[in-house]
């Protein structure tokens, strides 16, 4: 079985999967585990990445802001999306939306009929007290400001 580990760096949580897939070719899902950060996704990752990871597999970043924090390959939330939609169609189940429900940040992403993301619909929550009002804040007083 050829295995990797995808690592999500979220706005309050790092989150660690282990997949991989057999030889009828499917993707399982073999370990996952979700920690709070405490606004330090940094020192989180790399604290549990050896527990997590001992076999040394390949690992692949996704996050919004936080996955440059980390000099390793990344993709975005938007392309790690299509992927697990790939996953998740070979169940050929119809899909016209999924929604990405984070800390900071509500999204959904509308699919198309060939299986890809064709528009996004998002809205701020800072559900987590993550900082994202108080950046609004910043924002909004400094274009007044100029």
């Amino acid at each position: 079985m050829k295995e990797v580990i995808g690592v999500c760096l979220g706005s309050s949580t790092v989150s660690f999967v282990k997949a991989g897939k057999n030889s009828g070719n499917e993707i399982n899902i073999i370990d996952k585990i979700s920690i709070a950060h405490n606004g330090n996704p940094k020192k989180v990752f790399k604290d549990n990445l050896i527990n997590f990871n001992k076999d040394k597999l390949p690992v692949v970043i996704t996050g919004r802001k936080l996955r440059f924090m980390i000099n390793l390959d990344s993709i975005s939330e938007p392309e790690a999306t299509e992927y697990a939609l790939d996953h998740i169609n070979n169940t050929k189940e119809e899909f016209t939306a999924i929604d990405s429900l984070g800390g900071e940040t509500f999204m959904v992403y509308n699919i198309d009929e060939t299986g890809k993301i064709s528009s996004l619909v998002t809205k701020n929550q800072c559900a987590s007290g993550t900082g994202e009002f108080f950046l609004q804040q910043i924002s909004l007083k400094k274009s007044k400001s100029c």
